[in-house]
């Protein structure tokens, strides 16, 4: 088919990082629906995830467009939100494409050549090593107890001291000043990031921001979940549910209640009052599933 002026289609989401990050795989779909044959704009407060994206045309911060200018207008806002029992970019696909089903779930992240000179110099000096998100910040669901951490790294390192630790994340996250701890936090963009992640063992973190970014690399994502259900959030890669991936459940038996929260789920409202599930890990069983990267 001749088309001589391109549907012009806005996307929106708004925030935040992570999904942002499941944001590009729809683009990604929608550029292929239209053989290319489109100009996509995207608006969102996180416009980094979307550098040297080629699927799109202009990139807008959050507030700068008008609807009107577009003849297509996508908003993923509330998408996963209003419909929790579903994989979260599914939720997403489905504002999109409500009755296609050969799509490609896997986020988009693309890392330019100085991306790669810049990390490939980082990666020749650490040797072996598997990455960790430590997160740290307000909303207390998602904050695994340091003390679980300190657990874990104890049982690696009774077997492997010949590995390092890099912590990733933002500048709030945790991190331990040891001689096997390398600190990486606010150091790459999302695209970097990504690339680096393709040299890790494994990348060990709660569902977040670094999360979603590794679920756009290759490396083994081993998610330690508390109110997600692993067939809800972890990363959907070259087509395959179940590639390249470990789910940790809390050992707590209302787990995975992000499903049963009122829509659209904005927070959870935690039956016990005290996000209890995030110091509840089995320990041995994620050191068992690092040391099986290693």
């Amino acid at each position: 088919m001749k088309v001589e002026t391109p549907v012009r289609i806005l996307v929106k989401r708004r925030a935040a990082l992570g999904d942002v990050v499941m944001s590009t795989a729809v683009v990604r779909e929608l550029h292929r629906a239209h053989n290319g044959q489109c100009a996509i704009t995207v608006e969102t407060e996180f416009p980094l995830v979307y550098k040297n994206n080629p699927y799109i045309v202009d990139l807008r911060n959050w507030g700068e467009c008008n609807s009107a200018d577009y003849e297509v207008v996508y908003d993923l806002d509330d998408a996963y939100e209003l419909n929790p029992d579903n994989h979260f970019v599914r939720s997403m696909m489905h504002r999109v494409f409500p009755s296609q089903t050969n799509l490609d779930f896997a986020p988009d992240l693309h890392a330019d050549a100085n991306d790669h000179m810049i990390v490939d110099a980082d990666v020749a000096e650490l040797g072996s090593f598997f990455a960790v998100h430590m997160r740290n910040w307000h909303w207390a669901l998602k904050n695994i107890e340091l003390d679980v951490w300190c657990d874990i790294f104890a049982q690696v390192f009774e077997q492997r001291s010949d590995v390092k630790v890099v912590c990733i994340g933002g500048p709030t996250d945790l991190y331990l000043d040891h001689p096997l701890f390398v600190d990486a936090r606010a150091k790459y963009t999302p695209q970097q990031l990504a690339y680096f992640l393709n040299s890790a063992r494994c990348f060990v973190g709660i569902d977040s921001g670094p999360f979603q970014i590794a679920g756009a690399s290759n490396t083994h994502v081993i998610g330690l979940l508390t109110h997600n259900p692993p067939r809800n959030i972890m990363p959907i890669r070259h087509r395959d549910t179940d590639w390249h991936w470990t789910a940790i459940q809390s050992n707590i038996d209302c787990v995975g209640c992000n499903v049963n929260q009122v829509r659209p789920v904005r927070g959870i409202q935690c039956i016990h009052g005290d996000y209890r599930c995030n110091r509840l890990f089995d320990t041995e069983r994620i050191a068992q599933a690092i040391l099986g990267t290693l």
